[in-house]
């Protein structure tokens, strides 16, 4: 299956912003989802002669249903999420915490669009100066010895690294924000036209119904996959400091 490109998503949310005009209750933002135990509800209006007001109760669409839900792909949400999560994961995983006299053979060089391990590539005859250049690597050559300058590991180089996992975390969670508050506009959207839904959006408490469950559905995919990243994230940082993650204790 082909997976939706970078590129392609910008375009998306470019596109997005042309969505419809929706009505002050059934913005994003103006929908309360509460929740009490493992049930979700909406609060609606006092009405006369009771003592509580009317709970409107909730739930994601099921991904068995979705083929179901004719007026937005949540399979291409989905797809979404999962090429963002993959781009940003393969940012942190990138991020490496420096090499020291016994670990410089796992540094890998990229040359002609290919990543090598040092330990084969420094074997071959390739343009090792050049490409350590383009690395922004000190490297001199006398004879046939090339000599390359391996910036040293210290806590300030580590942290700064930190800094940049963080940034990637931060920029995850920003465009999940995106993809939900887009997402949630096109579905609202093609409510609108929709054979099964169109109906519902005539109703007050019925559209806020209905965005309600696109809310649901939409959180728990951005959700499930901001959990991925930062559990990554944490991985990368321990990583980059030598340190360990202190175990939670089970509360008695």
């Amino acid at each position: 299956m082909l997976r939706t490109s970078i590129s392609g998503i910008k375009r998306a949310f470019v596109n997005s912003s042309a969505a419809l005009a929706l009505p002050d209750y059934l913005k994003l933002e103006n929908i309360d989802i509460k929740k009490n135990k493992n049930q979700r509800f909406l609060e609606g209006p006092k009405e006369r002669g009771r003592s509580s007001a009317q709970k409107f109760v909730v739930s994601a669409f099921q991904e068995s249903d979705f083929d179901d839900v004719d007026f937005i792909d949540f399979f291409a949400v989905e797809e979404i999420v999962e090429t963002l999560l993959d781009d940003s994961l393969g940012h942190l995983n990138a991020i490496k915490p420096g090499f020291e006299a016994e670990t410089v053979g796992q540094l890998n060089v990229l040359y002609d669009g290919d990543l090598f391990a040092w330990k084969i590539w420094r074997l071959w005859l390739l343009p090792i100066t050049q490409a350590c250049q383009k690395a922004n690597l000190i490297a001199t050559s006398q004879n046939e010895v090339i000599t390359i300058k391996i910036p040293p590991t210290t806590a300030a180089s580590r942290k700064k690294l930190v800094k940049n996992v963080d940034s990637i975390e931060q920029s995850f969670s920003q465009k999940m924000l995106k993809v939900k508050s887009s997402q949630y506009l096109k579905a609202m959207e093609g409510a609108e036209k929709s054979e099964q839904y169109s109906e519902d959006l005539e109703d007050e408490w019925a559209a806020k119904s209905l965005g309600a469950h696109v809310i649901l559905t939409l959180e728990g995919m951005v959700d499930k996959a901001a959990f991925t990243l930062s559990k990554t994230a944490e991985a990368k940082r321990h990583e980059l400091l030598g340190t360990s993650p202190v175990s939670k204790k089970k509360k008695k």
